[in-house]
């Protein structure tokens, strides 16, 4: 199960490159989602030239996102980083860029939703040239300082204003009530599935290791599986309960409950509530 396991390098938040590649590697993993602030660091080909002889593949690049959509005078040097991160990711053979949509700018979401689809669409079509899946990331409203994208029909709307996929963050849309709907009628729209977990305090979702909070891994990872994706499984998870065990230790156990949840026959029982 290990070659459909991808371990995101925000597992590791204050990593740089070269640790991030280590300890992907020290897991047992053979690919890895990274933060392209995180390559560049050192400049974008040192970075590109240590992950191609780490022999980690990276299935997808954590994007930029326009930090302040309603200045138009930001949004050359943004769409630029854009270019960059598709630039690296069909270097690397990398499938998608995913990204998300920066705040609201006023409380009016139309007007929110009109600028950034003007600001991305020749980011998009820059995208397509290279081969690159340009995503969005739906996230849950806890995330409204970083994303206005909230449900899998949100997530249909943007595709058809700009051509957009989606990173389909589990940790964010695993109960939402259009997902099997979405991965019936829109599964080439998936650039990546990413896995994450959590458990609820006072009305707020804090993340847990993978596989140990109130999503129910087996049953959402099959109904995945059954749509027939054919992608990695990004682990993606932070957050201080993993700081306090330990960042490798915890992403070693979220390797090992998420390859639980394939166990082929856990995997036949739970696929007959999607029939």
């Amino acid at each position: 199960m290990h070659d459909k396991i991808s371990v995101s390098g925000l597992c590791f938040p204050e990593f740089d490159l070269a640790d991030t590649l280590a300890a992907v590697t020290e897991l047992g993993i053979s690919a890895s989602t990274l933060q392209t602030d995180v390559i560049r660091q050192d400049g974008w080909q040192k970075g590109l030239a240590q992950i191609r002889s780490s022999g980690i593949s990276v299935p997808g690049l954590v994007g930029p996102f326009p930090k302040d959509l309603g200045n138009r005078e930001s949004w050359s040097a943004a769409r630029t980083d854009f270019i960059e991160t598709l630039d690296a990711a069909a270097e690397l053979g990398s499938r998608a860029v995913y990204s998300v949509t920066g705040p609201l700018v006023t409380d009016e979401r139309q007007e929110s939703l009109d600028l950034f689809v003007e600001f991305i669409a020749p980011v998009v079509a820059y995208a397509k040239e290279v081969g690159v899946l340009l995503c969005v990331e739906p996230t849950i409203p806890d995330y409204s300082w970083v994303s206005f994208v909230f449900t899998l029909d949100e997530v249909v709307e943007l595709y058809e204003l700009t051509g957009m996929g989606v990173c389909l963050d589990l940790y964010h849309v695993w109960n939402d009530p259009k997902l099997e709907y979405f991965l019936t009628h829109h599964l080439d729209l998936i650039g990546l599935v990413q896995v994450g977990d959590c458990v609820m305090q006072d009305g707020h979702a804090v993340k847990v290791v993978t596989g140990e909070g109130i999503i129910p891994l087996p049953n959402v990872l099959a109904q995945v599986v059954a749509s027939g994706y054919d992608g990695v499984f990004d682990i993606e998870q932070f957050g201080p309960r993993m700081e306090d065990e330990g960042l490798i230790p915890s992403a070693r156990r979220a390797v090992f409950n998420v390859e639980k949840a394939f166990v082929p026959g856990a995997a036949r029982l739970t696929n007959r509530a999607f029939r």
